[in-house]
């Protein structure tokens, strides 16, 4: 049998051990550089280890990249928003098509408050769907290119068609008396004390990161003749208030206060069906549409304590309103009745939604009180005084 062959096996240095030897040749010439040589010999073998760790598990780590990828573009938070020309801008768009939004003049009559019904937006009752049954008769064929509020109200001009007389405002003054002394009596301590509660109905915090509970029920009202509805708490304190701006020669105009979950859901899956017809898939189309319109069970309408307020002479539902008067007005008095503007200029990083003058909310006479003084909005408020 023949003798194997042994074969010289040599294997070449690596960068690593070339780097190395370098410094230390280097080092034991120039002694006075040792404490630098050790330095560069840790940066090397910490560099080409990393390099070699990521190199070994490249088909890992581009495995990884492409689902984070697939992740990112794919999610509500992280869609582009400029370039698909959607976002919370609040410029007036003159519409003859006002039919989506419902509008009460704010001076009041005599006439006596009708029944109050109980809301529960765990289980939404039939009722709530003959109160706004007008909603149906929007026309889905509309021109897609009007704009809406952080909250789905379309944005525009509103005609004198759809302004209710005063006469057909109800006063609450009779029917809320007991509601009143109740109501005085817990301000009264509160606004001493500054103690507030997370559990405070009129504090209550709803946005798209607090949905409104299941179990939430409240009373409401009915603001007039027509069927519209808010929170029958607030009302006492909303006459007030407008009492107050026509004595000061203010005119304001209430629209669209109490919005069901149907209504809210009918808004935000016709924005959905006008992104799929774009091309879109259901993910993007959810996504574009939960930009422009309140996803259902996180708008402040639908607990009855919010209403978007214009002006005679200005009907419009823009950020220009809170140049006129009554904007003015309501963002220097609001607070004594317990309403504030939801949404501030300046704070659209806080809320998500654009600066709206004409949306007020009623958090009560004590919170709007600190809120003012302190030019904060809700989520701070929360920040600072329940979290």
């Amino acid at each position: 049998m023949g003798a194997m062959k042994n074969k010289d096996v040599s294997f070449e240095p690596t960068f690593r051990e070339k780097a190395v030897r370098r410094i230390g040749k280097f080092v034991k010439k120039n002694r006075k550089f040792y404490f630098f040589g050790v330095i560069a010999v840790a940066a090397v073998v910490f560099v080409t280890a990393l390099f070699s760790a990521f190199y070994d598990n490249r088909k890992r780590i581009l495995s990884i990249a492409c689902i984070l990828l697939f992740f990112v573009s794919s999610s509500s938070f992280s869609y582009p928003v400029l370039p698909m020309d959607v976002s919370f801008v609040s410029d007036s768009i003159r519409s003859d098509d006002s039919s989506d939004t419902d509008y009460i003049a704010t001076e009041v009559t005599n006439d006596k408050l009708q029944d109050t019904e109980t809301i529960s937006l765990g289980s939404q009752n039939s009722s709530q769907d003959n109160v706004f049954s007008d909603d149906q008769s929007i026309n889905e064929n509309a021109e897609e290119d009007l704009k809406y509020d952080g909250n789905g109200e379309l944005l525009g001009e509103v005609s004198e068609s759809d302004q209710i007389s005063i006469s057909e405002i109800l006063d609450s003054s009779d029917d809320l008396s007991s509601y009143d002394e109740e109501s005085g009596t817990c301000e009264q301590a509160q606004a001493e004390d500054k103690q507030f509660s997370a559990d405070d109905w009129n504090l209550m915090l709803v946005n798209k990161q607090h949905p409104i509970p299941d179990n939430y029920e409240f009373e409401t009202a009915q603001i007039s003749s027509g069927g519209k509805l808010c929170d029958e708490r607030i009302l006492s304190p909303l006459r007030q208030m407008f009492e107050a701006a026509a004595r000061d020669g203010v005119s304001l105009v209430v629209c669209s206060p109490y919005r069901s979950n149907n209504r809210q859901e009918m808004l935000f899956a016709r924005k959905v069906d006008y992104y799929l017809e774009q091309g879109y898939d259901y993910m993007q189309s959810y996504a574009l549409a939960s930009q422009a319109v309140t996803i259902p069970g996180s708008s402040e309408h639908e607990i009855g304590l919010a209403l978007d307020i214009i002006t005679d002479g200005y009907c419009s539902l823009d950020e220009g309103f809170g140049d006129t008067a009554a904007g003015r007005w309501l963002a220097q008095n609001s607070y004594k009745y317990g309403f504030v503007v939801r949404y501030l200029k300046g704070k659209e990083e806080i809320t998500g939604i654009e600066y709206e003058p004409w949306h007020i909310r009623y958090v009560g006479v004590a919170a709007a009180t600190v809120m003012y003084e302190e030019g904060i909005c809700l989520e701070e408020f929360w920040d600072e005084y329940l979290y």
